[in-house]
């Protein structure tokens, strides 16, 4: 008897990469080519005609033959539709969308592969954005975050994507024809549970040219349509978290219109016509009635803002034979940095002095009851109605209000280079360097900003080295007693990625030690092996986290002088930290801490393993560490600068 002949079904590959054209035929080469070019070669490769109009792209596509490539040709439905019919004609265990005037860097699939192997609860995994073409530059992508997503869209368009996510929502949402349809799935999937994940690499190349279907996308009229659409496509999302959303849009709001001020101020008008707030009455419409039913009707709670102290008008001060101080800061949220300024303010007031922290950020909800011991009274800058004998702007935002401050001496704090805190194409990484130059006297807490002051701007900066407090970082009781493995702490914003906490969590990733991790903006991802996660600290609770923990892992690339491994020192415990700018203000390689190049994950690795498996060396790092702590006092650093202020 004679069978039929057996044909062997090829196996599946693990990722299809599905290419829409519409009109795009002289850039679908370079982009075939990327993917081509993979070093993980088991894809698949779809390009999907969606109709297209153009007499050289039809002629290229109806013959055409690429290694591991099908064309696939249907009648013009829009980009999502035509997204959907490559999905359901691919046979991979992961999509990723390509248009066809995009590119890849060669290892994009097998890292990002790499993270969806390893982690079943991570559904879709993005890159930063290089753009090219028409326009250079690049989008450091945030920081996975659900909440911050449902304010504008934090995830780059071509990202790796388990099948299974993809399909829990059916694929991209054909109602999106004009734009969003990327937004539009990445709400979904987290609707559906789904983790995203970032790697903080610029893997993926945007092609910048006018006339895309993203620039008709961010027009006004296009926009709001748009973004009523997403919001009417997920109400439940936006219903749970229409608080947050609606005061993140106020913020930008008024953030956008602070730095319009600030540009004029400096007399160079730049475009930002990004339109921020199209959303809101679009996202009102759409949750606000179950909302209002659900979440309103109950009384508000939790503390109400205030400001600390009463205000003393003119001629009414009980300070009045010395210098009344403001002291300018951008925000009151918890921050190294403001920890130092509220330093500051509040021993100059115990001191005698006449002290105002002034709040220059419009929409700030933070308090600083963080702070512990704070007394100073809080004002903005609209409630100042008095001539003050000394103002101090404590970061580049602040020296801009400083200009037309009311104050007789006017002083600039300066704690960091702010413009690396920016990519070097974002026009405020100018605007902050353009503030070394103002005509202010300087102060600094770090040895090696008062050298690059002088070096590029010719200013000489009086050196106000930080202290610390013994009262708030001290050995105290653990929160929980220390076991058999050592804890390692990781401290740092999240979302701040010269804060390296992304880096931090990879050299720990295959260490035997139990992880803890402080931030005060961002939550560790899923990926990221996380014991214990604390969220927003305040600073005098931080002497018992650090008294839990044996090692702190600090690999920060842009700081000024950084304070947590100085408290951890304080505390009995011992340090990894980066060579950043100013580390050397207390530290010593070898004696008491372990210092590693920038960015070196191996070297961090190495580190770690070292103190946890030599005992006698991290004793002895400890020892020296809390000498070190008791040598540097607030007390003779308030000395010095009241005796700035006298002068």
């Amino acid at each position: 008897m004679t069978g039929q002949p057996h044909t062997e079904v090829p196996a599946a590959p693990k990722v299809s990469v599905i290419i829409p054209c519409y009109n795009q035929g002289r850039f679908l080469d370079e982009a075939v080519d990327s993917v081509l070019a993979q070093t993980m070669p088991d894809f698949e490769i779809i390009v999907v005609n969606d109709g297209s109009t153009e007499r050289f792209t039809n002629k290229l596509l109806e013959n055409y033959k690429r290694s591991k490539t099908t064309v696939r040709t249907i009648e013009n439905r829009g980009l999502p539709a035509a997204r959907n019919h490559g999905i359901r004609q691919s046979r991979g265990q992961y999509i990723l969308p390509l248009d066809a005037d995009d590119k890849i860097a060669p290892e994009f699939l097998e890292k990002c592969c790499k993270l969806l192997d390893e982690h079943a609860k991570i559904g879709f995994v993005y890159t930063y954005v290089k753009f090219f073409g028409g326009e250079e530059g690049s989008w450091q992508t945030e920081h996975f975050d659900e909440r911050k997503l449902l304010v504008g869209n934090i995830v780059s368009v071509c990202s790796l994507i388990r099948r299974e996510a993809v399909e829990s929502v059916a694929g991209y949402n054909e109602n999106m024809k004009l734009g969003f349809e990327d937004w539009d799935l990445w709400i979904g999937l987290a609707e559906q549970g789904w983790q995203g994940y970032r790697i903080p690499e610029p893997l993926f190349f945007y092609r910048k040219r006018k006339g895309t279907m993203s620039c008709q996308a961010e027009k006004p009229e296009n926009r709001i349509k748009l973004i009523e659409q997403i919001c009417r496509n997920h109400p439940q999302i936006y219903s749970r978290h229409l608080a947050y959303v609606v005061a993140e849009k106020e913020k930008l709001v008024l953030t956008r219109q602070k730095q319009l001020e600030l540009l004029q101020q400096c007399h160079k008008r730049h475009s930002l016509a990004v339109d921020i707030v199209s959303g809101i009455g679009a996202l009102m419409k759409a949750v606000v009635p179950g909302f209002l039913k659900n979440g309103l009707s109950k009384k508000a709670e939790g503390p109400q803002r205030h400001f600390s102290g009463r205000f003393m008008p003119p001629g009414k001060s009980n300070h009045d034979s010395k210098p009344k101080i403001a002291y300018i800061v951008p925000g009151l949220g918890i921050s190294g940095g403001i920890a130092v300024v509220c330093q500051h303010c509040n021993r100059l007031l115990r001191r005698g002095y006449d002290v105002t922290l002034v709040n220059s950020n419009p929409v700030d909800f933070f308090r600083l009851d963080w702070f512990n011991g704070q007394r100073v009274p809080v004002r903005t800058l609209e409630q100042i109605d008095r001539d003050y004998d000394i103002a101090v702007a404590t970061g580049w935002s602040t020296a801009y209000n400083l200009l037309e401050f009311p104050a007789k001496q006017k002083y600039y704090f300066v704690q960091s280079d702010e413009s690396r805190f920016y990519p070097d194409d974002d026009q405020l990484a100018q605007k902050a360097l353009d503030t070394y130059s103002f005509k202010f006297k300087y102060l600094t807490e770090a040895k090696w900003v008062r050298k690059w002051l002088g070096h590029e701007f010719g200013h000489r900066a009086i050196y106000i080295p930080n202290g610390l407090d013994p009262d708030l970082f001290h050995s105290a009781e653990p929160l929980e007693p220390k076991g058999s493995r050592v804890r390692v702490l990781l401290e740092g914003a999240i979302d701040l990625p010269f804060k390296g906490m992304e880096q931090a969590f990879e050299a720990v990733r295959e260490i035997d030690c139990e992880v803890w991790c402080v931030s005060s903006s961002g939550r560790p991802s899923v990926a990221w092996r996380c014991d214990r996660f604390f969220e927003s600290v305040p600073i005098n609770e931080m002497k018992n986290i650090y008294s839990s923990c044996d090692i702190l892992l600090k690999l920060s690339s842009v700081e000024g002088v950084f304070g947590p491994p100085l408290e951890m020192m304080a505390c009995g415990g011992s340090c990894v930290v980066g060579r950043v700018d100013g580390h050397d203000e207390y530290i010593v390689d070898g004696h008491n801490a372990v210092v590693v190049e920038p960015g070196d994950v191996d070297g961090a690795k190495a580190a770690l393993t070292r103190l946890i498996e030599d005992g006698q060396f991290r004793k002895k790092l400890i020892e020296a560490g809390l000498e070190t702590a008791a040598e540097m006092r607030w007390d003779t650093t308030i000395d010095k600068l009241e005796q700035i202020f006298k002068r």
